[in-house]
């Protein structure tokens, strides 16, 4: 039960994910179907009340972004039901039920598109903290696996070079011993923030989790990869020596000429090589070419 709510979840945040996306195609779709709607209120008249039909357009155009123009199509939604009414029944104005009808609807709306506001944002904030590592502010795991398949695949598809970028801070424990964890707290951010100021706009960095990082570097061949990775080594030895921090770093570099059948196998080619390096001597920086 438990997972199929999950799913349930899971698809309705694609579904608003994708009309968000695509938002163009959804205020066209909002405008063709409310023009629907209008048409089809016209010609049933006072029969069929037709002015809640206008509520998925006005939802997904709210929760495109478009909040303004959701307010002003639900105000042209409720005066359109009034004024056809009006014509077809060839009345000489608009009675006192049709505006308290029209304007409830409105209200309604109103509401509705304040409440979607919130929710957007609530959103919004949950899916940045599930991509984003807390302490560090660079992507999380999850994250960059996502990136990593999407570099992948465009990889792949243009068979352009991909550098991946395995960090590990050696004696990161003995600086929670010394100094406390709220020090190893502000290394791991230094740490990150070198990180960020030393690549390039492509490339992606990532806490993987506890003193461990990860860089892909798309369209890079081994000079690009050995030029970002010396700079992060430079800049981050400047830092650990102004602080008096024993860290080191041993990195492992897998750049792919063309890339493996699987992105584990791509990730883990680095991950292999940062142990090899950890292993055999810390504070160094192994690069291997894979073609």
């Amino acid at each position: 039960m438990q997972s199929s709510l999950s799913e349930s979840g899971s698809h309705a945040k694609s579904v608003f994910d994708r009309c968000r996306w695509r938002c163009e195609h959804v205020l066209s779709w909002a405008f063709v179907f409310s023009t629907l709607v209008a048409a089809a209120d016209y010609l049933t008249g006072d029969e069929y009340p037709l002015i809640i039909c206008y509520l998925p357009c006005i939802m997904m155009v709210c929760w495109c972004g478009r909040t303004a123009i959701a307010v002003v199509l639900a105000i042209a939604c409720c005066t359109v039901w009034m004024v056809d009414d009006l014509v077809l029944l060839e009345r000489p104005s608009i009675t006192g039920t049709q505006i308290w009808i029209s304007a409830s609807h409105l209200i309604f709306y109103l509401v509705l598109i304040s409440v979607l506001m919130r929710l957007r944002a609530a959103y919004e904030r949950e899916a940045s903290l599930a991509r984003i590592d807390a302490l560090t502010g660079l992507s999380n795991g999850r994250e960059f696996h996502i990136q990593a398949v999407r570099e992948h695949h465009r990889a792949q598809r243009t068979g352009d070079p991909l550098a991946v970028a395995y960090i590990d801070c050696d004696n990161f424990k003995q600086v929670n011993d010394r100094f406390g964890h709220c020090v190893g707290d502000r290394l791991l951010k230094e740490v990150a923030q070198t990180m960020q100021e030393s690549l390039r706009a492509d490339d992606t960095a990532a806490r993987i989790g506890g003193d461990e990082f990860a860089i892909l570097m798309p369209a890079t061949n081994r000079d690009g990869a050995e030029i970002v990775v010396g700079r992060i080594r430079e800049r981050l030895a400047e830092v650990m020596d102004a602080n008096q921090w024993p860290v080191t770093l041993s990195i492992g570099v897998a750049v792919y000429e063309s890339v493996p059948m699987t992105v584990d196998e791509m990730i883990r080619g680095a991950d292999s090589l940062m142990y090899e390096v950890k292993k055999n001597q810390k504070d160094a920086v192994v690069f291997k070419l894979c073609v």
